[in-house]
């Protein structure tokens, strides 16, 4: 039991903290009282830090991009400066080589115009403050937390745009890998192409992607790509512009005669980087450059698609593209096939009976036209047609035999010019070649690969103190499209009273383009293959228009015989 308090005898005790005395309920202390312990409390001999708490300025993460490039919107004007500068070149050369007129670069430049203003983003314009952030004014009575926020709107809007330039620069390096495998499906409609833009630079200027453009599929992703990012904006559109001012005036060039320009390193395309001046070279970064140098020239349907969504454009703002010119262009198609005037006005006649629509593929519909008149001619299914009538048209084409020959002569002829064989459509290799071949690639190499404005540029021909006999023959040849060469003169038909035998025309035998197990005949793939080479389409689509000819002058026939 606690022992009472010897003045108030109360046995209700409590202990003070501060001092450690006894001291009872009425206030009484407990005299010689000690309490004494070994224990020590180990707080009193810790050592103790004392922080002061203020608010630090966080350290920014330091950007190791060069400053000298250009990304985000600034460097979207700069890609479109280059393309409008490198347009100006093109035409340039365009209108030495064709000598065309003066309008041709006017149109142009209006074609440009409606280019930028039909798209869905349109390119920005010039930012003003671009040397550095401290000399954009700022007023000081801005409070942090809204410069914070400002800053934030400002990192966040420059990461969109480089994850929209990244998402482009995806799109041209999956459009490059599909071009071979998905070739037969894209042809058939209509040849739609994806390349990239401009963007981040790779390496030393990697931003975070976004998350959920990761989870897409493949096909929801490069249908996002296509609907934000458009192909006319893209090098080849420019030479779509070009495509598009030529069917204005009405001039009979094709999708093939850009692309060939494009090979021989006359048209600048292709290495157009040195085409900028050092000023634009400086600011621009890996993907753009990557994107103004094209690896490969682009291809006749893709091509056609570009200038067919820009003629599009041009009718919503009520400018009627004109007819095709199609008799100029219907007659090289003859020269190629190696045939007689004759199938040119047969040609005309039968794409006046099918209706033959010029304005939709000028490309490919002048040899479309004289192709049923070919087929009709061909026995493709093994059975002679022989003209019986001295009035028949027949009598005026040559021989199968020999129209046959004299083809696949011209064709072999055409595969080893220079201007095929040094092209990105063939695949021959320089082990294969001669020695003046092998003369002829080392000028081409030269011309292509050496960038002439350079301080470390190997020396061309012209420029070594040796002889120039061989340029000078190079030079000959580079001027000419198809070496000349003589054959004999192709065997005539002539009628036959042979009663039994059909004649031309007669029971014509249509494939279908769909069956990909049947096989095309000998004599018909040589007509094809000519012309493959010449329009630049695939057998594919050629198969396909020519079934659809095919049928509709056999109705027109049945038609005339009703």
């Amino acid at each position: 039991m606690p022992r009472r308090c010897p003045i108030c005898k109360s046995k209700s005790w409590r202990k003070e903290t501060g001092t450690g005395m006894i001291i009872c309920s009425e206030g009484h202390v407990l005299q010689n009282y000690r309490n004494e312990s070994n224990e020590q409390d180990a707080s009193h001999h810790a050592l103790k830090r004392m922080r002061l708490k203020s608010q630090r300025k966080r350290k920014g993460v330091k950007s190791r991009t060069n400053p000298y490039f250009y990304h985000g919107d600034r460097g979207m004007y700069l890609y479109f400066q280059c393309q409008q500068l490198l347009l100006r070149k093109q035409i340039e050369v365009v209108t030495k080589l064709w000598h065309l007129p003066a309008e041709f670069e006017v149109l142009c430049r209006d074609i440009w115009a409606v280019k930028l203003a039909s798209h869905p983003d349109p390119p920005p314009p010039e930012p003003y403050w671009h040397n550095a952030d401290h000399d954009r004014p700022k007023p000081s009575s801005q409070p942090d937390k809204t410069r914070r926020s400002s800053g934030s709107d400002s990192e966040s809007g420059s990461d969109e745009n480089e994850r929209r330039v990244r998402d482009l620069m995806d799109a041209i390096s999956d459009s490059e890998t599909e071009d071979e495998s998905d070739s037969s499906d894209e042809d058939q409609a209509s040849m739609t192409g994806d390349q990239d833009g401009p963007g981040d630079t790779a390496g030393d200027e990697n931003a975070e992607v976004d998350a959920s453009s990761r989870t897409l599929s493949p096909q929801r992703s490069r249908k996002w790509r296509q609907r934000n990012f458009p192909d006319l904006m893209l090098p080849a559109a420019n030479i779509a512009v070009m495509n598009v001012a030529c069917w204005i005036l009405r001039i009979p060039v094709t999708c093939m005669d850009f692309v060939s320009l494009i090979d021989d390193y006359q048209l600048p395309y292709l290495e157009s980087l040195h085409q900028l001046p050092e000023t634009m070279k400086r600011h621009i970064s890996t993907p753009i450059a990557r994107l103004i140098n094209p690896k490969l020239p682009p291809r006749p349907p893709h091509l056609h698609h570009l200038s067919s969504v820009l003629a599009g454009k041009l009718k919503e703002r009520g400018i009627p593209i004109p007819e095709f010119n199609v008799a100029p262009a219907l007659w090289r198609a003859v020269h190629v096939m190696s045939c007689s005037p004759v199938l040119f006005h047969m040609a005309k006649s039968i794409g006046r009976a099918c209706n033959v629509p010029f304005t939709l593929h000028p490309s490919v519909t002048p040899w479309l036209t004289h192709a049923p008149e070919e087929e009709r001619h061909l026995h493709k299914d093994g059975t002679e047609r022989v003209p019986r009538m001295e009035t028949d048209p027949a009598l005026a084409l040559p021989s199968l035999k020999g129209f046959l020959q004299v083809l696949r002569a011209a064709e072999s002829a055409a595969l080893k010019t220079r201007q095929y064989l040094f092209s990105s459509r063939s695949d021959a290799s320089t082990l294969d070649f001669s020695v003046e071949q092998i003369d002829q690639f080392l000028d081409f190499f030269q011309l292509a690969i050496v960038d002439k404005k350079s301080e470390h540029c190997i020396p061309t021909i012209a420029q070594c103190s040796l002889s120039t006999a061989s340029s000078v023959q190079v030079r000959g040849l580079r001027a000419e499209a198809v070496p000349c060469s003589t054959t004999a003169a192709l065997e005539v038909n002539y009628a036959d009273s042979n009663t039994h035998a059909l004649l031309p025309g007669g029971l014509t035998c249509v494939f279908d383009a769909h069956d990909t197990a049947g096989t095309i005949p000998s004599d018909l793939n040589t007509v094809l293959a000519a012309g493959v080479r010449w329009t630049g389409f695939p057998v594919d689509s050629i198969l396909v228009a020519v079934e659809i000819y095919e049928r509709r002058l056999v109705h027109w026939w049945q038609d005339q015989q009703e």
